[in-house]
């Protein structure tokens, strides 16, 4: 036996979040603003943020600029040096992305 059973076998985690990233999507293009649905929430704008794009949902000039900085290859502290941001504020305008991305991009950050 390796290790104890799962105790929810069916459980897909990209499948939830998926799911999670869908009905967040459909309530912010019903919703007025970030800020409003924010608050419905009873969460900040900037927890809010990061799902939505993730989900692709959500863009701004700095948002799209962070991206394009990260897919570039830059790292957060010259990010943040580029942009004037915090690392807070970076690492907020920055999707979600899986453990294995995680790994493979620090692997060629090393190389």
């Amino acid at each position: 036996m390796a290790g104890r059973p799962k105790k929810k076998p069916d459980y897909d985690e990209k499948q939830q979040l998926d799911a999670f990233l869908e009905e967040l999507t459909a309530a912010y293009q019903e919703a007025d603003s970030l800020r409003t649905m924010a608050a419905e929430l009873d969460i900040t704008p900037l927890k809010l943020r990061k799902p939505l794009i993730t989900a692709g949902a959500f863009s701004s000039e700095t948002s799209t600029e962070v991206c394009r900085l990260r897919e570039e290859g830059k790292s957060v502290p010259e990010i943040m040096d580029i942009t004037g941001l915090s690392r807070a504020s970076v690492h907020s305008y920055l999707p979600y992305i899986s453990r294995k991305k995680q790994l493979k991009r620090l692997r060629q950050q090393q190389n």
